[in-house]
């Protein structure tokens, strides 16, 4: 066979078709293997994780991944292979698949039994911050009620301690104010 440009011929291949991009007209063969009845050299190394195909293919338009197809392999002046008149095979070769074993089903472990106080449901807790003082819960349910959501699902509430961040409290001695402005809670 003729050069192409300092690039050579190495040997012939088949393989599987993983990616196809007809509008690209491009496409990557993993994993590539030799036929059972092929003669010549052995496979490059850099065959092992497959080979890409730039146009030079006579592949429909819509064929399938996994299909198996023959192609030359072929190695430009880089040691960089590509495979070239890339056809599906008429013939595909048996692979040998290695064997999938079955796993026994697994169930999940029985649930232990719970203990008296311990909550048959966990609910979501929400911390709210920026909270004014002055609130207490009616106002926490009211502000609930006028965004469009159900008071009644608070299940509780906890006011937290003030910081002397909410407190307003500056790292000199002398300004200290100690009036409180917001707070922050947690709802459940």
């Amino acid at each position: 066979m003729q050069p192409e440009g300092g690039d050579a011929f190495v040997t012939f291949g088949r393989g599987l078709l993983k990616v196809f991009n007809a509008a690209k007209n491009f496409g990557f063969i993993s994993p590539v293997f030799k036929g059972e009845d092929s003669e010549g050299p052995p496979l490059p190394a850099c065959t092992d994780e497959g080979l890409w195909f730039f146009g030079n293919h006579s592949l429909p338009n819509r064929v399938n991944p996994g299909v198996e197809l023959t192609f030359e392999i072929w190695e430009n002046a880089q040691g960089k292979a590509q495979a070239r008149r890339v056809q599906v095979s008429s013939e595909p070769t048996q692979i040998q698949q290695p064997e999938v074993q079955e796993r026994p089903v697994q169930r999940p472990p029985e649930r232990q039994r719970l203990h008296p106080n311990e909550p048959r449901v966990i609910y979501p807790s929400v911390y709210v911050s920026d909270v004014p003082v002055e609130w207490s819960e009616g106002e926490i349910r009211k502000l609930h009620r006028s965004l469009g959501l159900n008071p009644d699902t608070i299940m509780g509430l906890k006011f937290l301690p003030f910081t002397e961040v909410s407190l307003g409290i500056a790292g000199e001695k002398g300004s200290r104010q100690a009036t409180p402005v917001t707070g922050s809670v947690i709802l459940r």
